[in-house]
């Protein structure tokens, strides 16, 4: 009876611990989305934000960035991304 208590004690020891590092690798912020917020929080947000001109948006699958389209201003999971611009939400 002892061994299995002891087993069945090591086994919520190992589950917690598999949670709690599955729990913070999925909560990890980027560094971009840092720098996003800082920038939000110190004021230094103006009425434009940046964008690409030309991109290939991403399928439902697959490896993608989330980014902002200048045509729409809208942001979109891409596949890839180039010719930086500035959408203009002040209109």
């Amino acid at each position: 009876m002892r061994r299995k208590n002891l087993f069945v004690a090591a086994l919520m020891v190992v589950v917690t611990v598999v949670g709690i590092l599955r729990f913070q690798k999925e909560t990890e912020v980027s560094d971009l989305v840092l720098a996003n917020v800082e920038a939000l929080a110190s004021g230094q947000v103006e009425n434009s934000l940046r964008c690409f001109n030309v991109w290939r948006k991403a399928p439902n699958t697959g490896l993608a960035f989330l980014e902002r389209i200048c045509s729409d201003c809208k942001a979109y999971w891409l596949l890839e991304a180039s010719d930086r611009g500035d959408c203009n939400l002040s209109n």
